[in-house]
């Protein structure tokens, strides 16, 4: 055999050795690729949640729509509060869908539809019900959750529904719900069950103001007005 016949025979099986080596890195990049996507789309599924995000945005707009009738300052501050918690909701539904049973999550996600049904926004009663309900359903204690879920009742025509999680609240050691609860029996016209409230709430809050009055005027015989949802919430 010729060296050129040697040479060609050299080449073409050095040729066969890249083209074979060519094809198991074309294979590998293949599966390292794949395996890069999928890991992608795995984390894209689990992101971790925020919860001191979540917490800090439900903070901001609390003090404008957390109780009936919400109150801004100007304009400007309700579309903007009503534009950070539609982007708060809509993120909730997402989560929420991912950790069903995660009680932090339950407790902001009808935390905020709660003050979304206080900007009338459509649903938003049943969400807030459905998280406190299921949020109670495994942790019945959670002095937090009855607070706020008794909170939200007291502002609509439910009142009824509002008193025995205010009073498990308060049974938990929850202070503040002597104040949310004076409210509700006012509102019923219940003065004589409301004052006691009231004066319960002032031992831990001395010095608020509208507790005072309020129990100045029960006992002065003045009447007390005011403002409540005039429509139940959708769940009942």
């Amino acid at each position: 055999m010729s060296h050129d016949s040697l040479r060609i025979s050299a080449g073409i099986s050095r040729g066969g050795e890249t083209a074979c080596g060519s094809a198991r890195g074309v294979l590998l990049f293949s599966i390292l690729l794949t395996g890069i996507i999928v890991a992608a789309f795995a984390v894209a599924a689990d992101v971790p949640v925020r919860l001191s995000d979540l917490n800090a945005t439900l903070d901001e707009i609390a003090p404008h729509a957390r109780s009936y009738p919400p109150t801004f300052s100007s304009p400007e501050e309700r579309v903007q509060t009503e534009e950070h918690l539609k982007a708060l909701l809509t993120k909730l539904d997402k989560i929420s869908d991912r950790y069903p049973d995660d009680e932090n999550i339950l407790f902001i996600k009808g935390a905020a539809n709660a003050m979304g049904h206080n900007l009338d926004y459509p649903g938003c009663a049943d969400k807030a019900t459905a998280a406190f309900d299921r949020l109670l359903a495994i942790d019945p204690n959670n002095r937090r959750a009855l607070y706020e879920y008794g909170g939200f009742l007291s502002g609509t025509t439910l009142l009824d529904k509002a008193i025995p999680y205010l009073d498990r609240a308060i049974q938990l050691g929850e202070e503040r719900a002597h104040y949310t609860l004076a409210f509700v029996y006012d509102k019923k016209g219940d003065l004589q069950r409301a004052l006691p409230e009231f004066e319960a709430y002032l031992k831990a809050d001395p010095e608020n103001a509208t507790a005072k009055k309020f129990v100045t005027d029960i006992r002065s015989g003045k009447a007390s007005v005011h403002v409540i949802r005039h429509e139940a919430t959708e769940s009942q």
